[in-house]
């Protein structure tokens, strides 16, 4: 039985990377969290943040804050860094016009108003007075002086752009929180994955994780992956959207080691998408020994919620989408592992495929399937007890380190609905 397979976020962390409410946690407190020249973030100890991050930092918990009341009344679910990325996203792409909305303009007069009254109580150099201010009382313990020395010469230009500021923010720490090696001994899991690869027709990979433990890890067990990237080229791989020698590899919402890069005295016709296999990004070079730098200072990640949707249709997420449609188009069945059903577009693309084709079936690896329906979209919701009924969901009610190789296999090779 042809098989794709579906990773979401929550299976990597059974390799010791941090689970969605940990980065949350991260982006929330700032701890350690420094903002360089270049303006990017990196998380550096235990020490104080600087002023500049103290300041996001705040505007990240107050969006926290907001969509936390929401959830608590409408959504009954916790709020994660997403959904700040994506509130913080929609304030930017207003102030800088990227996109009119009517609806979100309240919103954003509110947000920018609430970072107005930031800027203006980090001005205030008197400890007790920052400590009684009501906007930054959750911040005061770390010093007004690192406030006042980041705020005394912001403009309104600069307050504009401070929720873009801060998806910056949100983005940096969480990709330098997935950039380092696996735990010892906690890669066993991918076994299941492996023997799929090696004993079953399995038509694609496809994970919405940005680390690059999986990939690894199927490449030292010799399994042979095709992930839309050039053999190496003077150190790089460049994106050329080739995935038809091997399994594709399709990492739909990016990877902590994909980075645009654009030669010195160059201009966009010459920039690339390329993966440094030495790791060193800001001093990668051309076949023509051109140095060339990344654009952005971080890598290509997709972060944020219903904002993504508009990016699974550009640059290299159109071809990657679309790589994932043909793949999964190819198979009978659906191995979902670490996914919580809450991507609007990739459920989108889940319920295209099943009704595609009459007699096709969903695998299901979670320790509690019937709360993660409970929490899923309501497009997955509502269709879940007729796909059940149907006997079109098995389910392994574990978590993916707790299933035996046997129990798998004897899921996924069974023939009848």
């Amino acid at each position: 039985m042809n098989t794709a397979i579906l990773l979401g976020a929550g299976s990597s962390v059974a390799a010791g990377f941090p689970s969605t409410s940990n980065l949350t946690e991260r982006v929330l407190s700032g701890t350690g969290v420094k903002r360089h020249t270049d303006e990017s973030y990196f998380i550096e100890g235990t020490e104080l943040p600087d002023g500049t991050t103290l300041i996001v930092n705040s505007i990240a918990r107050r969006l926290y804050a907001k969509a936390e009341r929401y959830y608590s009344e409408y959504g009954g679910r916790q709020v994660n860094y997403e959904d700040i990325f994506y509130l913080a996203m929609q304030a930017s792409d207003d102030l800088t016009g990227e996109m009119e909305n009517p609806a979100v303009r309240p919103f954003v007069d509110e947000i920018r108003a609430d970072m107005l009254s930031i800027v203006e109580s980090c001005r205030i150099s008197d400890l007790e007075s920052m400590q009684s201010h009501e906007l930054t009382a959750d911040t005061s313990t770390s010093g007004p002086e690192l406030f006042w020395e980041a705020a005394e010469n912001l403009d309104s230009s600069d307050l504009d752009s401070l929720p873009m500021k801060t998806s910056n923010y949100i983005a940096d720490i969480v990709w330098r929180s997935l950039c380092h090696d696996p735990e010892p001994d906690c890669l066993s899991h991918l076994n299941l994955i492996v023997h799929s690869c090696k004993n079953a027709d399995v038509t694609s990979i496809s994970t919405l994780c940005h680390d690059t433990h999986v990939e690894k890890f199927l490449i030292e067990q010799g399994i042979a992956l095709s992930d839309g990237f050039t053999e190496p080229q003077n150190d790089v791989r460049y994106w050329n959207g080739d995935f038809a020698s091997n399994v594709p590899f399709i990492k739909l919402h990016g990877s902590v080691n994909w980075f645009r890069l654009r030669p010195e005295e160059s201009d966009w016709y010459d920039e690339r998408i390329g993966v440094p296999v030495n790791g060193d990004y800001w001093h990668t070079r051309t076949d023509s020994d051109v140095l060339q730098r990344p654009l952005d200072g971080r890598p290509l990640l997709l972060i944020g919620t219903f904002n993504k949707i508009a990016t699974y249709s550009s640059g290299i997420f159109r071809e990657l989408h679309y790589q994932f449609r043909s793949s999964i188009n190819k198979a009978d069945q659906m191995v979902i592992c670490g996914y919580s059903f809450g991507d609007k577009g990739i459920n989108e693309e889940i319920i295209e495929w099943y009704y595609h084709k009459r007699g096709r079936r969903l695998v299901i690896i979670h320790p509690d399937p019937e709360g993660l329906v409970e929490n899923a979209r309501g497009a997955i919701r509502n269709k879940w007890d007729d796909w059940k009924d149907s006997g079109s969901i098995k389910r392994i009610s574990k978590k993916i380190e707790d299933v035996c190789l046997d129990e798998f296999e004897e899921v996924i090779t069974c023939s009848g609905l």
